[in-house]
């Protein structure tokens, strides 16, 4: 059985490939995204609605207003 010092010298290997692996992917679905706005003519104000979808919205409520129960 491995000692432990190794398995989490082997662990920082393996999460530093993932980290290396998710840049990847990510520059590669950028340049995808990127080629794909310009094949179809899409601009940044087009797809504003649409990149910020997860955004979640706070409610204001007025100070001198009480909730009714």
């Amino acid at each position: 059985m491995a000692d432990l010092k190794e398995l989490l010298a082997e662990r920082e290997k393996l999460n530093a490939l993932i980290e290396e692996k998710i840049k990847a992917e990510k520059a590669e679905a950028l340049k995808t995204v990127k080629e794909l706005c310009k094949l179809h003519g899409f601009t940044a104000p087009m797809l504003k609605g649409f990149l910020k979808g997860t955004r979640v919205r706070k409610v204001a409520v007025k100070k001198d207003e009480t909730p009714k129960a």
